[in-house]
């Protein structure tokens, strides 16, 4: 036997299997392999050592055979990032692969900042900011946008504008009747509830929002006169129960005016006392809001002006929406901290926090059963010395296995800088697309889109908000209005001392009755005695409120004009010339 064949001997057996004690190194191009496991003690494997640049992508081609195109998982030198994907490149394949996104599959990955976790997107300080389900995305946070669709319909208004409504404590079925506004910031604030005015002559073309039978609508002055005349046709009688207003009766036919100087009432008053200061009152009923100075108390909170809900009370709790600054505080139970605790110092039993975790942790590794290390605990300092005996195991399990792109075995993954889905990309605290990188921006409590939120539906604060934006248009401020003939059921929004209601048109009716028929004939009668006729005398009946007319018997020429509309006469022992500009007119003679 020669030299070289006992040198083969020594590591080759029987069975030709081969043990080596030294290093193998393959100077060759290729090397094969046909085992079917394959483990390392490794815990690293270098691929593409010694390069020294690079414009090949690198990693693990896996084989399919006739299932399909090859799996990939690589570095995309192309594109500077990892990628997952199926690919027709082998082994033997150099430069710029080709391949197709594929799916990846994991429970938690976190980019950066950004974790995403089963049906949660966050950031690591906010891991709950977003919430996906079928249909629906909850932010539990801020919403940063630079503009703003719902339904298909772009809401133009700026922050500043919308910031009018901030502290509006309206329920969404009240917000609904504002719908799809695209009305200015100026515009929204004649409905704000302040109590300036603007005086203004008003025109029939004018135009005030009313409620006609649940739909929101700009209507003409002159519907409004409409209206009111006929419903000052019906009054038969006004009755005002007697009385005098500084010595002039009340309900003569004559004008009164004048002031009260003494009022006395059996029943309930209402309106607003004129007198700031009440030294008398000494109780009061159940009140919906009040204001001390800068101390608001409405319904279950107390705040400031410029923080309304500082204080939230019900049974047993008080609920502080910001920061409680006391001298001192003492809590006889237990305390319940949702969130962090800062403190100067913390003592247990008059041992620092810091030493009764130390003793604590030194407790468990100084009492437990290490194998191939060992631990001591240095209570003098508070620190662990490790010591590792030496390792000669075998590794094994998932980083040892992973051959396929595919991987339901793993639930989690390291902090990543960047990851690419499809189209989508989540670097730092952004996730954008591959054409608008940083579409949307995560921060503790904040989620920031620079772009367009197109949503079929809108929930704030649990409520969806129902109102198209057609109805919301309504109070765009624009010169078209829809005629309509209004009925006392029909609303009209009204600022009731500082708070926005519906109100229905008879209470309007009730408030501004109009003139009572004996003013409106009065008016019409001197109309008629104080001018001059013409071959006709008129005679204004006061006391049936009728109008007698006596004409000229003797023969009479007219021309009557019909500029619009249609005209229909009588002549007796008359020449009658009409002319008809438009419309019809027909005529009578006898």
């Amino acid at each position: 036997m020669t030299t070289r064949n006992r040198e083969l001997a020594s590591i080759i057996d029987a069975s030709g299997n081969i043990t080596a004690t030294g290093n193998l190194t393959v100077s060759g191009t290729t090397l094969t392999a046909s085992s079917t496991v394959e483990t390392h003690a490794d815990p690293l494997i270098e691929l593409n050592t010694g390069a020294g640049s690079n414009s090949n992508d690198l990693g693990f081609v896996f084989e399919r055979g006739s299932t399909g195109d090859n799996a990939c998982i690589i570095w995309d030198e192309s594109s500077d990032g990892f990628a997952v994907g199926t690919t027709t490149a082998t082994g033997t394949s150099t430069g710029n692969m080709t391949f197709t996104s594929g799916d990846f599959a994991a429970g938690k990955v976190t980019v950066d900042n950004v974790l995403i976790n089963g049906t949660t997107i966050g950031h690591t300080s906010d891991t709950d900011l977003i919430t996906l389900a079928d249909g629906l995305v909850t932010v539990a946070g801020e919403i940063s946008v630079t503009t703003l669709d719902i339904g298909g319909t772009n809401v133009s208004a700026t922050a500043a504008e919308l910031n009018i409504m901030d502290g509006v404590t309206s329920t969404a079925a009240e917000l609904n009747i504002l719908g799809g506004v695209t009305a200015t910031a100026a515009e929204i604030n004649f409905l704000d509830g302040d109590t300036s005015a603007t005086g203004t002559t008003l025109a029939a073309a004018d135009r005030v929002i009313v409620n006609d039978g649940g739909t929101m609508k700009q209507v003409a002055l002159s519907d409004f006169e409409t209206f009111f005349e006929s419903e000052i046709d019906t009054f038969s009688t006004i009755d005002i129960n007697g009385g005098t207003i500084d010595g002039a009766t009340v309900g003569a036919n004559s004008a009164s005016s004048g002031a009260f100087t003494t009022l006395s009432a059996s029943g309930a008053l209402t309106g607003t006392l004129g007198t700031a200061a009440q030294g008398n009152v000494t109780s009061l009923g159940t009140l919906t809001t009040l204001t001390v100075d800068n101390v608001i108390i409405n319904g279950t909170t107390i705040g400031h002006t410029g923080d309304t809900d500082l204080l939230t009370v019900a049974s047993g709790v008080l609920t502080v929406a910001g920061e409680l600054d006391a001298a001192s505080l003492d809590i006889s139970g237990d305390a319940d901290i949702d969130g962090t605790l800062e403190a100067d110092a913390i003592t247990i039993d008059g041992v620092t926090l810091s030493e009764t975790i130390a003793d604590t942790v030194g407790a468990m590794v100084g009492s437990n059963t290490e194998s191939g290390i060992t631990v001591a605990y240095q209570d003098g300092d508070n620190t662990l010395d490790f010591t590792v005996g030496t390792l000669n195991q075998d590794t094994t399990g998932t980083a040892a296995t992973v051959t396929t792109a595919a991987q339901p075995a793993i639930t989690s993954l390291g902090t990543l800088t960047t990851l690419t889905v499809d189209n989508v990309i989540v670097n730092g605290t952004t996730i954008g697309h591959t054409g608008d990188t940083d579409l949307l921006t995560l921060a503790s409590g904040i989620l920031t889109v620079a772009g367009e939120v197109q949503a079929t539906t809108l929930d704030i604060g649990g409520t969806n908000i129902t109102a198209t934006a057609a109805e919301l248009n309504i109070i765009d401020g624009d010169t078209s209005a829809v005629s309509t003939t209004l009925v006392d059921a029909d609303r009209v929004i009204v600022n009731d001392n500082g708070t926005m209601k519906q109100v229905a048109m008879s209470d309007v009716k009730s408030y501004n009755p109009g003139k009572t028929t004996e003013e409106i004939q009065d008016v019409v009668g001197a109309m008629f005695t104080s001018n001059t006729e013409t071959r006709i005398a008129a005679t204004y009946e006061d006391g049936d409120g009728t109008i007698d007319l006596v004409a000229d018997s003797a023969p009479t020429y007219m021309r009557i004009v019909a500029r619009s509309g249609n005209i229909d006469c009588s002549a007796l022992n008359a020449t009658l010339t009409v002319v008809a500009r438009s419309g019809n007119v027909s005529v009578g003679v006898t």
